[in-house]
């Protein structure tokens, strides 16, 4: 789908658990900015009382213990405490808190699936489990990088376990629901997640994936306030707004559509897809003179963007500029992806410029 990068790559977007990107509704966590400090007590492993981990923890975790995306804690940040990290899980009596937070930073670090750090996180993972077996905290993470590995019945089996561990933690059933979302069982998801907004109804991320999992059963008028909700407690979140904008698009209400898409710009205002996403809401709402400085702010952040060209001459065309739609379409098409839904509204658009 189009749209879904920002919400993927976020889907995105993730726990440590990243994000955007954005496709679509990810079934990553990723935490609004929680001012609450985790309670390092409530932890169900080994090794909370060292205070140099304690230390590590209490800056790349959020209240409920979920580690905080990259987007939240700069990469350098993350990369500064592998080696405290690395000392610790090599000592003579390694802890399953240090283990935990090895592969939680590990899976941080972790750009695609197959990388070195997320086959170590893996691993750490697992030493965490081993070492605390009856861990809903340890149990939780392992699913959570099975599920970024694309395990999902590992993923499954792993955050089920975490939740008959603990089920009245939010932390549990909020990873749970993330995964069967990620597997397109929508209903038990909505069910978990519904749960870990009961147990904090002010944790814009529970309310966050609540709404992307009532959007995908399109149930609106469920969706729109919950996400309402993400962003009257972060005014930052930037997925919940994406996901907004993507369900008012969905029910043609484009102004509501264009207000979402804008607080996203206000956040990141050097993303690509959301102008020219604003581009489209614009040009099918009839307001060509925004469309198309939208289109020409994507292709000003990046030459090659198709979508922009594409909505740049969609505005030419009903503007009875047919060469100026005719020079976007052709570059349109040049940076596009061969037979894609893009490719062919293009072919379509060129033959009304220059029918046969």
């Amino acid at each position: 789908m189009r749209y879904g990068k920002v919400i993927c790559c976020a889907l995105a977007v993730m726990f440590t658990w990243m994000l955007f990107t954005t496709a679509s509704c990810n079934s990553g966590v990723n935490p609004g900015d929680d001012a609450r400090k985790v309670d390092l007590a409530a932890i169900d492993l080994p090794g909370t009382e060292d205070a140099e981990l304690a230390e590590i923890a209490s800056g790349v975790l959020d209240a409920h213990g979920l580690f905080l995306s990259k987007r939240r804690v700069p990469e350098s940040a993350w990369r500064g405490h592998m080696p405290l990290l690395e000392g610790k899980t090599s000592s003579y009596y390694p802890t399953a808190f240090a283990y935990w937070l090895l592969a939680g930073t590990l899976h941080a670090l972790s750009e695609i699936p197959t990388d070195t750090a997320d086959m170590r996180s893996l691993n750490a993972a697992k030493k965490a489990v081993k070492l605390a077996p009856k861990s809903s905290y340890a149990h939780g993470l392992l699913g959570e990088i099975y599920r970024y590995k694309g395990n999902l019945d590992k993923s499954t089996e792993c955050c089920k376990e975490a939740v008959r561990i603990a089920p009245d933690s939010l932390r549990a059933r909020l990873i749970l629901g993330c995964v069967l979302h990620a597997c397109g069982r929508y209903e038990e998801a909505t069910s978990h997640l519904e749960k870990a907004v009961s147990l904090d109804p002010e944790y814009p991320c529970a309310q966050y994936h609540l709404g992307c999992a009532y959007g995908k059963l399109k149930r609106y008028f469920d969706a729109i306030p919950v996400l309402e909700k993400a962003t009257s407690l972060d005014h930052d979140y930037l997925e919940a707004y994406w996901e907004m904008g993507e369900l008012h698009r969905e029910k043609k209400r484009w102004d509501r559509a264009a207000e979402a898409y804008l607080d996203v710009i206000r956040i990141d205002p050097d993303l690509v897809e959301p102008h020219y996403t604003l581009a489209g809401v614009y040009y099918e709402n009839g307001d060509y003179k925004k469309a198309l400085a939208e289109a020409r702010k994507s292709i000003q952040l990046d030459r090659c963007c198709a979508w922009g060209r594409y909505y740049a001459g969609m505005v030419y065309l009903k503007q009875d500029n047919p060469r100026g739609a005719e020079s976007e379409f052709k570059k349109a098409l040049e940076y596009c992806e061969l037979r894609s839904d893009l490719y062919w509204l293009i072919r379509n658009a060129l033959l009304e410029v220059n029918p046969p």
